[in-house]
């Protein structure tokens, strides 16, 4: 996952396939209590995401499914919170937004009823980033609330590449000013945590930000 978010998907994708020829459905079962949720559920996650991020998008669809399946399978809350965080990502990675949008739907009354902060925090950015793209311009500005919610939390996992994501909604919807807030914001954490998997496409939101009078 590191060389993931490093954006070295090359590194990542070894990585990824040592685990994955290691990985043992029934021997590695049942250890959500250990590493956070079962490891089957992290392995199919990061290979959807590393697929989805070299537009690989019906790998990515083959991993994010057995993914959902062994989260469902094991009952395990965080298992299924993160799974259903993780695939409202990738949907909206490969333009799955209706996917993305069950994904909210079904995992919202869920951190609710467990009062899992931080996974709530995720839902509300997620569902601002796609009401921003159905062109509500008000959506930015919550937006950027629900951002700030999880930094507090001392959380970053991600944000760098939905602060590109919601730059781009803002741009395409004139909002300028904002769209270069966002990939500044997006710019500093990448400057910080060395989470670059998105500097590709900030460099070009950035260029096409300037290019904007």
């Amino acid at each position: 996952f590191s060389y993931w978010f490093m954006g070295d998907f090359e590194k990542s994708k070894q990585y990824i396939e040592l685990a994955y020829r290691d990985f043992d459905p029934d021997l590695h079962k049942g250890l959500a209590g250990r590493f956070g949720q079962e490891l089957g559920v992290s392995l199919h996650c990061l290979l959807s995401l590393h697929a989805a991020m070299v537009g690989a998008s019906q790998t990515s669809q083959t991993h994010i499914d057995e993914a959902e399946r062994v989260a469902d399978a094991s009952g395990d809350v965080q298992s299924i919170c993160y799974l259903k965080v993780l695939r409202s990502l990738v949907s909206y990675t490969n333009g799955d937004l209706e996917d993305a949008r069950r994904c909210l739907v079904e995992l919202k009354p869920i951190v609710q009823e467990h009062r899992l902060v931080l996974w709530l925090a995720y839902v509300t950015l997620f569902e601002e980033l796609l009401t921003a793209g159905q062109g509500n311009k008000d959506s930015i500005a919550r937006y950027k609330s629900a951002d700030a919610a999880i930094i507090a939390l001392h959380c970053c996992f991600f944000m760098p590449q939905l602060r590109v994501s919601a730059g781009w909604a803002a741009l395409a919807m004139g909002l300028v000013e904002d769209a270069r807030d966002l990939a500044a914001m997006a710019q500093k954490l990448i400057d910080q945590t060395g989470e670059a998997n998105s500097l590709a496409e900030l460099l070009r939101l950035q260029e096409i930000g300037r290019a904007h009078v």
